[in-house]
């Protein structure tokens, strides 16, 4: 276990593809250094991933050992549905992604349509998409 001495914080946020795990696998003392570090102070966990949900990205970081708060692990499709909300959109929000992210918008009450040219278009890809629309690797 690795001792990190970091003054009292109010908040500590964390990215975890690239800063604690890659390619799902926890980097060496990332287990122990986050669970100290959410013993000790606020500890954000943020994401940008857009193929699995919150939650499957939750699950999969408390089965690696990860003791971490629910409430304090984010992910942007989150905050995005957040603001549409907020902009009262409920209907018809033209999105380009990965069928995880559209299946989380329709779960969350907010209706998806096929991408089209319109003032609001929400684009979420690991993959490159060329001028067809094609997706490539």
């Amino acid at each position: 276990s690795m001792e990190v001495n970091i003054p009292k914080r109010k908040l500590i946020i964390c990215d975890i593809d690239g800063t604690i795990l890659e390619n799902d696998t926890p980097f060496k003392g990332a287990v122990e250094t986050v669970n100290m570090l959410s013993q000790k102070h606020d500890l954000v966990l943020i994401t940008n991933n857009t193929t699995r949900s919150p939650q499957q990205i939750l699950s999969r970081l408390l089965q690696l050992g990860f003791e971490i708060n629910p409430s304090n692990t984010h992910a942007p499709i989150m905050v995005t549905i957040d603001h549409l909300r907020g902009l009262g959109h409920k209907s018809g929000v033209p999105v380009v992604g990965e069928e995880i992210m559209i299946r989380l918008f329709n779960i969350e009450d907010i209706k998806t349509d096929k991408i089209s040219m319109s003032e609001q278009s929400i684009i979420g890809l690991r993959r490159i998409l060329d001028e067809q629309g094609i997706t490539h690797q």
